[in-house]
């Protein structure tokens, strides 16, 4: 539960954050309620975002050094919250899906597709809301991979037959401080999958005093010349 998210009702807010950013925050917290007209919980949020973007930071990085190109047009990431996106880079033509209507405010809007990508049995297809729930529209064939960072951690075993249904490639990751309270499970999680992955797929780890991260990544991957 989020209380104090509209920005004209609490006087405290001085910008209006994602939900996406909210939801990883709890997570992160092992929070079932944020109350953001609590200004305690405000600035914790804001050293949240710095962790995690310094933590992001990093994640980038490393996936530079292992030579994997998800800058192309061949690539779309699904994000939750405009604050993370791992290819947010204005050299960037990876696509952007995302349900966040700001966020074509930061990202040029011929690289951002309304919606979130969601595995529908087996399938991963552009997810948008609409009055009787949710219409699935499959708009993936344009693309070779999908790329996806800190999704819910029950959601990560869906990423399993992603490639062997519809033939994608992913770039699938986990990453944040290592005093994250969602960490362990995250992990776990992600290890469940690699364990149940055949050798299509490879996996990265790395963690040091302050962060950590967790890479799944299939093999056919296009490498940065």
């Amino acid at each position: 539960m989020i209380i104090g998210a509209n920005k004209k009702e609490n006087p405290l807010l001085t910008k209006n954050y994602s939900y996406g950013v909210l939801n990883e925050y709890m997570a992160s917290r092992g929070m079932k309620i944020v109350n953001l007209e609590n200004t305690f919980v405000l600035e914790d949020l804001e050293r949240f975002i710095k962790e995690r973007t310094s933590s992001n930071d990093k994640y980038r990085k490393f996936l530079d050094g292992l030579t994997i190109d998800y800058r192309d047009s061949d690539t779309i990431e699904s994000v939750d919250s405009r604050e993370f996106i791992i290819s947010s880079s204005c050299d960037c033509d990876t696509t952007i899906a995302s349900r966040d209507r700001k966020i074509s405010d930061t990202i040029r809007r011929d690289r951002v597709i309304p919606g979130n990508i969601k595995i529908y049995n087996g399938v991963p297809v552009i997810a948008y809301r609409v009055w009787d729930g949710y219409y699935y529209k499959v708009v993936l064939d344009n693309f070779r991979t999908i790329m996806k960072t800190n999704p819910i951690v029950s959601n990560i075993k869906y990423f399993r037959d992603i490639k062997e249904v519809s033939g994608h490639n992913i770039i699938l990751g986990v990453n944040g401080s290592i005093y994250d309270r969602d960490r362990k499970d995250k992990l776990f999680e992600m290890d469940k999958l690699a364990n149940n992955l055949d050798n299509n797929y490879v996996k990265f780890q790395y963690e040091d005093n302050d962060d950590y991260l967790y890479i799944i990544a299939s093999r056919e991957l296009k490498r940065i010349k």
